[in-house]
C-alpha cells in the first residue's frame, strides 16, 4: 500500500465489516480492490479462528484466561530484564509496517541479548529492493516473469495505468512484451508474449542485455542474430530496439520466482536506458537477510541450546519451513513457546500457549507501499442508517 489514506474501506453494519472496497483516494487502489483481499471478510468470519488462549498440558488443551496470560506475560518475561533478554527469541511473519519496526527498536533497546528473526514461506529474497513502477509513463514495458497486472502487490494501480496508456483513438497506445513460463493475466494483456521455461528466463535477460548495449553501440549485426532460435531471436531484437528507442520512458521487470541474478540483470538494464528515477523507483536495502537463511539460523541457534523463550508471531513455520530444517522437531527441544494467531494451525498445537489474535480488519495497523510512503489501516466502524 502507498500514500497517506487507506488503501480499502471496509463496509460495516453496526461496526462489523461486510464488505471491503478500495479507496478511491489512495494512490495504490486507485478505488478497485482485487479478488484475494475481497475474499479476506471469510478469513474475518472464519468458525475456526481462534476463540481463546490455550495452553498445552501434557495431551491436554487447556483454555485459559486473559488476566492468566497477562500474570505469566509479567512474571516470565520480567525474568529477561535481568539477563539483558539472553535466551528470548522472536520469529515474525515479514511486516513493512514503521509502528511493528519501532516497536522491534523498543524491544532491542529494553532486551539487547534478545533475536529477532523473520520468515515467511513465499517472501521477496531473490530482490532484496522494493521496486515501484510507474506505468503511467511507461511506452514499453518488458516483463520477464512479472504478473504486474493481477499477481503483483500494486497490480490494481499497475492495471489501471497500463488500460490508460492503450487508447488508440487518441493515438496512444503502449506495447507490453512478456516471456513467461506458464499463462498469466498479464501475458494474456501482451501485445508479445514468448513461452520460456523459467530456467531460461535467466540466459534470456542476459542476452537482452547485450543487445541493448549493442543497438545503442550502432552494432546491427550482433543485435539481430539469433543463436537462441528463430522466434526468440526476433523477438529479442524487437524488444531490444523497442527499449531503446524509448529510453526513460520503458520499464522491465523481474518476476519474484526469479534467482537474485536475474533481478541484478533487470536493474542493470533498467539503470543504462535511463529508467531509474523516471519510470522505476527502487526502496530497501540489499542487505536484508533472506529468509531461508534467517530460520535455518534460528533452528541452529535452538539446537545449540541458546533458546530458552522464542515468540512466534503469526504463520506455520511448523507447517511451511524447509523440510530439511525440522523445524517442527527443534520447536519442541524449546522450553517456553508462545504462538500468538487467528487460528490453532500446526504450529500453534506444537506451541505451549497459543493466543488468538485480531484480524487486520478489526484492528489499527500501518504498512509501508512499494513506492517507500506509508498507510495506515484504519478500522471503520460505520454503522447503517
Amino acid at each position: 500500500m502507498t500514500g497517506v489514506q487507506t488503501c480499502a474501506l471496509p463496509i460495516s453494519i453496526d461496526g462489523r465489516p461486510i464488505k471491503i472496497e478500495g479507496n478511491p483516494e489512495h494512490p495504490q487502489s486507485l478505488g478497485g480492490v482485487d479478488a484475494l483481499t475481497q475474499a479476506a471478510i471469510f478469513e474475518l468470519y472464519d468458525p475456526d479462528r481462534s476463540q481463546s488462549i490455550v495452553q498445552t498440558a501434557g495431551s491436554q488443551q487447556v483454555p485459559k484466561a486473559w488476566a492468566d496470560f497477562t500474570r505469566f506475560v509479567r512474571e516470565h518475561f520480567g525474568q529477561f530484564e535481568k539477563t539483558g533478554g539472553k535466551g528470548f527469541f522472536v520469529l515474525a511473519e515479514a511486516s513493512s509496517s514503521p509502528t511493528l519496526a519501532g516497536m522491534r527498536e523498543k524491544l532491542a533497546e529494553t532486551f539487547p541479548e534478545s533475536s529477532w528473526f523473520e520468515y515467511e514461506p513465499i517472501s521477496a529474497d531473490n530482490d532484496p529492493y522494493r521496486v515501484h513502477f510507474d506505468l503511467s509513463q511507461a511506452e514499453v514495458i518488458v516483463s520477464l516473469g512479472a504478473d504486474l497486472l493481477a499477481g503483483h502487490p500494486a497490480s490494481l494501480e499497475y492495471a489501471r495505468r497500463f488500460a490508460e496508456g492503450r487508447r488508440p483513438d487518441e493515438g496512444q497506445m503502449n506495447r507490453l512484451y512478456v516471456v513467461e513460463s506458464s499463462p498469466t493475466c498479464t501475458g494474456v494483456a501482451a501485445d508479445h508474449r514468448l513461452a520460456l521455461s523459467c530456467g531460461r528466463i535467466g540466459p534470456f535477460a542476459a542476452e537482452l542485455h547485450r543487445r541493448i548495449a549493442a543497438v545503442e553501440a550502432g552494432d546491427e549485426a550482433a543485435a539481430v542474430e539469433r543463436p537462441e532460435g528463430e522466434r526468440a531471436g526476433r523477438f529479442l531484437a524487437a524488444a531490444a530496439r523497442d527499449l531503446v528507442a524509448h529510453r526513460g520512458r520503458c520499464v522491465v521487470a523481474a518476476g519474484p520466482g526469479q534467482p537474485p541474478e536475474v533481478h541484478a540483470v533487470v536493474r542493470r538494464i533498467n539503470a543504462a536506458l535511463g529508467n531509474v528515477g523516471k519510470t522505476v523507483e527502487y526502496f530497501g536495502s540489499a542487505r536484508r537477510p533472506s529468509h531461508v537463511e534467517a530460520i535455518g539460523r534460528l533452528v541452529e541457534r535452538i539446537r545449540a541450546g541458546e533458546v530458552a523463550t522464542l515468540v512466534l508471531l503469526g504463520g506455520n513455520p511448523a507447517y511451511n519451513a524447509p523440510a530439511d530444517l525440522g523445524f517442527a522437531e527443534a520447536l519442541g527441544k524449546v522450553e517456553t513457546t508462545v504462538h500468538p494467531g487467528l487460528d490453532r494451525n500446526e504450529t500453534a498445537r506444537a506451541c505451549e500457549r497459543h493466543v488468538q489474535a485480531g484480524h487486520w480488519g478489526e484492528a489499527w495497523g500501518q504498512a509501508g507501499g512499494g513506492d517507500g510512503a506509508d498507510s495506515v489501516a484504519q478500522r471503520r466502524g460505520a454503522t447503517r442508517g
